[in-house]
């Protein structure tokens, strides 16, 4: 079994939450940006965003325009408990101090 590295989990964490499986194409940026200029050819960019607003509002959601949503992942401090004190926490006990 291939092990994954941080960088492929989150992204595959990603994909499962938004419904993408292993099998799905998943679209590069290249592909999104072709596509979005087909429908600016085709003159339905503002229908669409109309009809998703809606949606949205049906949902009482609200979008704003012009944010990007950015997200940090930091490292974590590890927890350098003894094996004692890990049985005592395990038995529901506090270790001393």
């Amino acid at each position: 079994m291939k092990r994954l590295n941080f960088k492929q989990m989150t992204r595959r964490s990603f994909e499962e939450f938004v419904g993408l499986g292993v099998m799905n194409d998943i679209p590069d940026a290249t592909k999104v940006a072709f596509f979005r200029e087909r429908l600016r050819i085709a003159g339905v960019i503002e229908e669409l965003f109309e009809m998703f607003q809606g949606y949205l509002r049906d949902q009482v959601l609200e979008a704003r325009g012009g944010q990007i949503i950015d997200v940090t992942l930091v490292p974590v401090p590890k927890q350098r408990n003894t094996r004692e004190e890990n049985k005592d926490i395990k038995a529901d006990r506090l270790p001393d101090g």
